[in-house]
């Protein structure tokens, strides 16, 4: 599912790589010198030459192979230090391809705060323009400026000079390489959604299931819990910490949770509603359990089962980002990963049939009532 970056640990060389190149160092004056000592030898044997003859050359080429030894002596220390800084803080930036769905996907991402982000991470699905940049600078200056997280990222797309300036000054976005499209069975939000999560996995410090720190208010380590929303959503931080971080919480040991209904919906085959799906998309009659995209969270270890399982590659490519992740934890595991109705996730949304029917024909509430 990743290509083309190596992981963290071997961003420089490892211990077998400095052995391979002190052989190569070492090996031809050594030889060099072993055939002198034996030529001189044979020579002063026969009484053909006096025995100090080629002492010079002994000499020269010990020398040469002294100076070979200190200098690959010297060659681990100095990068050993350099990997284990490494290690310590990754790119601020890096670029890099994942795939999803058998599909390639080029990215930009801010690694080192990936890496620092704590227990908690929070994903907003913005778009690059239009309202998107208003949106994120409202978020920055409200709830996302809360001390309860240093992890909140937005997720983009489209073209990469849209976003630069933005994304280098803040280094709170991560950019993938798609067209913005929301609308059909070629929509971005799936790609953008799940490659937040992947990166996440990628970039993100291992958790330390028991780093609670009562005084920080935190958990040591790298991300425990990793929610999705969007743009248009509100994020009490400082209670999700309480039902997620801390080990007491209520939904401390949840893995897929949010709103989620919990009985299977039918995918709509009517073609004149806003979100049609036809059977080559998806032939089943129901789609899997799964949780509303305006607001839902996922466990490290569940997007760790699911990347390193191979699930993100491979699972069939659904348009709606939420039913993609119910597809996903369904193969990463039903029984274990099963999503979670949970208090708190609210959906400001009156639910009347004349409402239902204007979502289905794409009527902006505005002209609806």
């Amino acid at each position: 599912h990743i290509k083309n970056i190596p992981p963290m640990s071997s961003l420089s060389p490892s211990s077998s790589q400095y052995q391979m190149m002190i052989f190569i160092i070492l090996v031809p004056p050594t030889l060099s010198l072993l055939y002198s000592i034996a030529v001189q030898c044979f020579l002063s044997g026969w009484h053909e030459c006096p025995w100090n003859a080629h002492l010079g050359s002994i000499t020269l080429r010990f020398t040469v192979l002294v100076l070979f030894l200190a200098i690959s002596i010297g060659l681990p220390s100095s990068s050993s230090s350099s990997s284990s800084s490494t290690l310590v803080e990754p790119p601020v930036i890096y670029s890099g391809q994942i795939t999803i769905s058998c599909h390639g996907i080029s990215f930009k991402a801010p690694s080192l705060r990936l890496y620092n982000a704590g227990p908690l991470i929070i994903g907003i699905l913005s778009a690059a323009s239009g309202s998107g940049p208003r949106r994120r600078n409202y978020i920055r200056s409200t709830w996302a400026s809360s001390k309860y997280t240093n992890g909140t990222f937005f997720l983009v797309a489209g073209p990469w000079e849209d976003i630069r300036k933005e994304f280098e000054f803040y280094k709170d976005m991560i950019w993938i390489n798609e067209e913005e499209i929301y609308q059909g069975e070629e929509s971005v939000l799936t790609y953008k959604t799940i490659s937040y999560f992947v990166i996440a996995h990628m970039f993100g410090a291992a958790p330390q299931q028991d780093g609670y720190d009562k005084n920080s208010g935190g958990a040591g380590g790298g991300w425990q819990h990793a929610i999705k929303t969007d743009d248009d959503s509100y994020v009490n931080l400082k209670l999700l910490e309480e039902k997620l971080i801390r080990p007491q919480g209520d939904f401390h040991n949840l893995h897929y949770y949010g709103q989620c209904p919990q009985f299977q919906v039918k995918p709509s085959r009517d073609k004149t509603n806003k979100w049609p799906v036809t059977y080559q998309t998806y032939p089943e009659p129901k789609f899997p359990l799964y949780c509303q995209g305006a607001g839902f969270g996922l466990s490290r270890e569940l997007v760790r089962t699911a990347v390193e399982g191979g699930h993100v590659e491979n699972f069939r490519y659904m348009p709606f980002e939420d039913v993609s992740i119910g597809i996903i934890a369904e193969r990463s595991g039903r029984d274990k990963f099963h999503a979670t109705m949970i208090p708190g996730v609210k959906v400001f949304r009156a639910d009347t049939k004349k409402e239902r029917d204007c979502v289905n024909r794409a009527i902006p509430m505005t002209e609806c009532y």
